[in-house]
């Protein structure tokens, strides 16, 4: 089994209430072979938003996102997100541990701003 990516970064601005990316898709694959694998999916944290918990391999992906109304403090927080394959076993690369990494902070010190161009 093969999942992408191979870990998930969020960054929250308490300032403007903006998570960054909103969610990030997390697709597990078979590479040895086409047999459609199926796969669940659990969470180390409460603040991992996981949908669905349950796929194939050959149809599902899963969207990954943060609920960022369990983060008070500013401050970098560790997690992870673990993909098992239910079925067939066994499958080498299950259970895959995907580290997941939140960044909250008050505010960005700067905005960059890129130029328009019309035409």
């Amino acid at each position: 089994m093969f999942v992408e990516p191979n870990e998930m970064v969020f960054l929250y601005n308490q300032a403007v209430a903006q998570l960054v990316p909103e969610y990030i898709n997390l697709t597990p694959s078979n590479l040895n072979s086409q047999t459609a694998l199926t796969w669940q999916l659990d969470r180390s944290h409460d603040w991992i938003i996981l949908s669905p918990t349950i796929g194939s391999t050959l149809i599902n992906q899963a969207q990954i996102t943060i609920d960022p109304a369990m983060f008070a403090e500013v401050g970098s927080f560790q997690a992870s997100v673990t993909v098992t394959v239910t079925e067939p076993t066994p499958v080498e690369g299950s259970p895959k541990v995907v580290p997941v990494r939140l960044i909250v902070v008050e505010d960005m010190p700067f905005s960059i701003f890129l130029p328009s161009v019309n035409r």
